[in-house]
């Protein structure tokens, strides 16, 4: 096997940078070698299955491939395809840092109401249903310092490894489809409970696909391809729908 160089283009969402997470890890495993980062790039800071500093033999860029991940089961199983990984030791994307349970703060939970991308908004009634069912807890709001404003600890505009850390010590992790979203993703001892909207919003799924179709690692749709089965599914409206629950039961 030569050595591989990986290149994860700066301009890719933290979403997609963070499904790339757990590649060098299954790389490692399968071949005994580790994959050299040429971008430098913040997902694998901590990652001890990356080099650098070390000259490739070979160099692939992730998102240049020919995207033709539709023949894939998911995005997970197309990723790992790019460098015939045939064994799969890590199913989910880690970032290593901050992975002690016992860090988890057991009345924290952590909040992500608007997502970047896809323009995501959770309305001021979900907003206000969180405040209400969990208002003996410690809420910290995390997201871009433009998000909109829950009325609870701000910790908008924090910093990559900032935002991090307080998902990863909340016991409680809610939101959108978003970045933020699949950092929690990276971390299997948080309870994450994800509000799908349906067609009241800006691309967002409808609810014949709750109804028939969605199931976590779908590829028939984009909420799904990039969440795991370890998901708590809620809705926007008054009735569970499909395999999601109403936000009143959130």
């Amino acid at each position: 096997m030569k050595k591989i160089g990986i290149i994860t283009p700066d301009y890719l969402g933290i979403g997609e940078k963070v499904q790339f997470a757990s590649i060098p890890e299954n790389f490692y495993k399968n071949y005994g070698e580790k994959l050299i980062d040429l971008s430098n790039c913040w997902v694998y800071y901590h990652n001890p299955y990356i080099l650098r500093n070390v000259e490739p033999e070979k160099t692939i860029s992730f998102w240049n491939q020919p995207y033709k991940y539709e023949n894939y089961l998911n995005r997970f199983d197309y990723l790992n395809s790019l460098l015939k990984i045939p064994k799969i030791f890590c199913r989910t994307p880690r970032l290593y840092k901050y992975e002690n349970p016992s860090n988890v703060i057991q009345n924290k939970v952590c909040l992500h109401a608007q997502g970047k991308s896809s323009g995501h908004t959770l309305s001021e009634e979900i907003i206000e249903k969180i405040k209400e069912r969990y208002s003996k807890y410690d809420i910290y709001q995390i997201g871009g310092q433009q998000d909109i404003d829950c009325g609870v600890i701000d910790c908008r505009g924090s910093s990559m490894w900032e935002t991090v850390k307080h998902i990863a010590t909340s016991a409680i992790f809610i939101g959108v489809n978003s970045g933020p979203m699949n950092i929690a993703n990276c971390y299997p001892h948080i309870n994450k409970k994800l509000i799908l909207l349906t067609e009241k919003g800006h691309h967002n799924v409808s609810v014949e696909e709750l109804e028939k179709n969605a199931t976590p690692l779908w590829s028939g749709n984009h909420y799904f391809n990039w969440v795991d089965y370890g998901w708590q599914y809620y809705n926007d409206s008054a009735i569970d729908i499909g395999i999601t629950y109403t936000y009143n039961k959130i």
